[in-house]
């Protein structure tokens, strides 16, 4: 782990080089020196691979619409035979369409909530650090896309 060891002219100290590791850079470390601790490697790693990670926001966008298509196909599947078994018929699914949509929109809701909670939840764990900046980078990354398809639509 440590490389040369070299003596300082002027205070007649003798350091050593520690080689580049894992920590990154090269530190100066005397010889009566204590290792740094946990919290401070902590803290180091965290300086150097923290931050928005591009990659790990792709990838916990990918997880949140698999997991939204997904869940919509088993929510449809049990409002389809909810539905079914039901006997509604025209003129009272038209009375009651407040309630149906209401109804459909907080379960997409609760599927789109659920699929980016996970989402961004692979993100964090890619990432290692700044879990939730990467839970945010995956909801930000769903809006754009979404708004980009909306535009694209209405052209």
């Amino acid at each position: 782990m440590f490389k040369n060891k070299k003596s300082d002219s002027q205070t007649g100290t003798m350091t050593t080089e520690r080689e580049s590791d894992a920590y990154g850079k090269r530190a100066r470390v005397l010889p009566n020196e204590d290792p740094p601790t946990v919290s401070e490697q902590n803290e180091y790693r965290r300086e150097e691979f923290g931050g928005l990670k591009v990659g790990a926001v792709l990838y916990g966008w990918l997880e949140a619409v698999a997991l939204t298509i997904l869940l919509v196909g088993v929510v449809g599947a049990i409002s389809t035979g909810v539905g079914s078994s039901l006997d509604i018929t025209q003129s009272a699914a038209e009375l009651r369409a407040g309630s149906i949509g209401a109804a459909s929109a907080i379960a997409i809701l609760a599927t789109l909530a659920v699929g980016y909670f996970v989402g961004g939840y692979v993100a964090g764990r890619l990432a290692r650090f700044n879990g939730a900046r990467q839970g945010i980078g995956v909801w930000l990354f769903g809006l754009v896309i979404t708004i980009a398809v909306v535009v694209v639509g209405s052209v």
